[in-house]
């Protein structure tokens, strides 16, 4: 016999359930033999009977049995890294310009210790959280006043990202070509030892943090080779600077033009 138990979907995120389903006692339906009850019942009817006793479903020795779902690992993964995707831009969105001011001034703790529950334990800024907002308060504040995302739907806080993002690399450049002016170095020794090192370490540890503490290599490789937008629009913005300074300086030497 085949038993079709209804799972109930309660759209809920559950780890791991059971039920039980448990039989009880068989009764027997008395068909084939009708008649008077309080009539006395010949030698065959007791015959019958008595076959008819013997032959009944009766109850086993295993009569409650225990099902228990259990959860698919591969699923979970999945559904963990859609709803951290989907609750990521909630979690880095701004409303407005004072809450972003509010969380560049105020020293918050590191990264939170998450207990077993999957709950998170607030606790106090240490000292290394108080140096390090000191160190890079003035970084906070800058970008702070970067438009909220809630502002046209994220772009302008997109498009003054990557101008922030480009006049930040120009600085860059001009304070390596003087750092190398003043120690002796090549542009392009400069630009391989100091400049592209303090970009490429930043991105090796993530990708071995990453690495660590997943289980596949997809966080690795898309942490590797990056979102694509993002890649593409400061490609364009240092094509940008590139035509600009071609610009200036083709200006400035054939036009004799000065000040740029």
């Amino acid at each position: 016999k085949t038993l079709q138990v209804k799972i109930v979907d309660d759209e809920e995120y559950e780890k791991k359930d059971n039920f039980f389903i448990e039989l009880g006692q068989p009764q027997w339906l008395k068909r084939g033999i009708s008649g008077d009850g309080d009539r006395k019942l010949t030698a065959e009817e007791e015959e019958a009977r008595r076959i008819a006793e013997m032959g009944k479903p009766v109850l086993g020795e295993n009569c409650r049995l225990e099902v228990i779902i259990e959860e698919s690992y591969d699923f979970k993964n999945t559904v963990d890294k859609l709803i951290k995707k989907t609750n990521l831009a909630l979690v880095i969105g701004t409303h407005s310009w004072r809450e972003q001011f509010l969380e560049a001034i105020t020293v918050s703790a590191g990264d939170e210790e998450e207990e077993e529950d999957g709950s998170r334990e607030e606790r106090l800024p240490s000292c290394f959280d108080y140096v390090m907002h000191f160190l890079t308060v003035f970084w906070k504040v800058l970008f702070a006043c970067v438009p909220p995302t809630e502002y046209c739907h994220g772009w302008a806080c997109f498009g003054v990202c990557i101008l922030v993002i480009g006049l930040l690399t120009a600085l860059i450049g001009d304070l390596a070509s003087h750092f190398g002016c003043t120690v002796g170095l090549k542009d392009s020794v400069n630009a391989v030892v100091f400049v592209a090192l303090g970009t490429s370490i930043p991105d090796t540890f993530a990708s071995k943090v990453a690495a660590l503490q997943d289980q596949c290599a997809d966080a690795s490789i898309g942490n590797l080779g990056g979102p694509r937008g993002p890649k593409l629009a400061t490609t364009a913005l240092f094509l940008g600077l590139w035509f600009l300074y071609i610009l200036f300086a083709s200006l400035e030497a054939y036009c004799h033009i000065r000040g740029f």
